[in-house]
């Protein structure tokens, strides 16, 4: 009854998740709500609709999506996503992981249009079915072809002496005690771990390319300040 009245003045996405009746609303000495002192919800409370368990693969499927990004253990066909405490955020992961699981890509407002595992059901299955494909691992070679907006600036700073004119520098003073052997070590696990700090461009047979040395050695400088104190 909360809902339905209050739903005559919010959209769907902005009605609260949870109502929890208190005898009092706890104050801090200041006169102002003490939101520490408030209940928790509890996340397991039934949202008012009768438990209706999956008809078929799909809304199985659905149902066990909308579980593990809600965090609960039970989502029946007919309980909307948002009266379980569902939102815009967790609604995005709902519409990837319906992608993945399904190969099927729904826009975002579907699942608002469609809040429960029956109608989102409906959606998926009327939807053109398009499959999901994951970015595949290019295979190791010595050399790989740039990026057009690579090449764009290869080809420019080539042509055109620009300097540090695409350089993006940034300063950062740290005062006291600062071991450079440790600093050293973690930039260099950052290099190991990121081929793009280990990326070179170069032209090869006339067309530019980028190579990704397996290993580079790091030279750190650095300049030591005395200051004194105020």
């Amino acid at each position: 009854e909360l809902r339905a009245h209050v739903g005559k003045a919010l959209p769907d996405y902005m009605i609260p998740a949870y109502f929890v009746q208190i005898e009092r609303i706890p104050l801090t000495s200041n006169g102002k709500v003490d939101r520490k002192a408030l209940p928790k919800p509890d996340r397991s409370m039934s949202t008012g609709a009768v438990y209706e368990a999956p008809r078929n693969e799909m809304e199985e499927k659905l149902a066990i999506i909308l579980q593990d990004v809600l965090g609960i253990g039970q989502v029946g066909v007919q309980d909307n996503f948002f009266e379980l405490g569902g939102h815009s955020l967790r609604a995005t992961r709902v519409v990837n992981q319906i992608e993945v699981k399904t190969g099927v890509r729904l826009p975002l407002k579907a699942i608002f249009a469609a809040p429960t595992v029956r109608l989102l059901a409906r959606e998926v299955e009327q939807a053109k079915v398009k499959a999901y494909i994951p970015i595949p691992q290019a295979l190791e070679q010595e050399a790989y072809p740039m990026s057009s907006a690579q090449m764009r600036l290869y080809l420019i700073n080539q042509m055109d002496d620009v300097g540090i004119a695409y350089n993006m520098p940034a300063g950062i003073e740290i005062y006291g005690s600062l071991d450079m052997e440790r600093m050293k070590y973690a930039l260099e696990q950052l290099t190991i771990r990121h081929e793009a700090l280990r990326t070179s461009f170069h032209m090869l047979d006339g067309e530019p390319v980028q190579k990704i040395a397996q290993e580079v050695e790091l030279e750190l400088k650095y300049e030591e300040r005395i200051t004194e104190k105020m």
